[in-house]
């Protein structure tokens, strides 16, 4: 695993990225992981600068979900791949999207895709709609 610190326009973040890619993005005020600090994976810094920047509306990197199995999972990989940049749909249609249909009107879908946007280690809603899960 590599961790590194990383200057935004929140404050510092708290980049993690493991051989499977990124893992963590801690925000200011996030629980910290802990860890010494090591040298970044420069792909990654490059992207969230440029991100943090306004340069860059979508990521080209490859994001380590290991541990996120299910529903969680899904919520998460549609956010990634069917949420476009500045786009905003409500948790019930996330969940919708994530294969629950009627889930808009279904107040357990709807906290399950709340659960697992909030319960991310990175800030994935605020992360572009073209970031790559790594398979399970």
């Amino acid at each position: 695993m590599t961790l590194w610190r990383q200057a935004s326009p929140f404050g510092e973040v708290t980049v993690i990225v493991s051989a499977r890619g990124v893992r963590e993005i801690s925000l200011p005020g996030d629980d910290q992981p802990d860890g010494e600090a090591s040298a970044p994976d420069v792909r990654v810094q490059r992207q969230l600068r440029d991100w943090f920047s306004g340069k860059r509306h979508a990521f080209d990197v490859t994001l380590d979900l290991d541990g996120v199995d299910g529903f969680r999972r899904t919520v998460l990989e549609t956010l990634a791949s069917e949420v476009g940049w500045g786009e905003i749909v409500t948790y019930g249609e996330l969940a919708g999207m994530a294969g629950r249909p009627r889930a808009a009107w279904s107040p357990r879908a709807i906290a399950s895709a709340a659960t697992a946007v909030a319960a991310t280690p990175s800030p994935s809603n605020a992360a572009s709609s073209n970031e790559k899960a790594s398979p399970a």
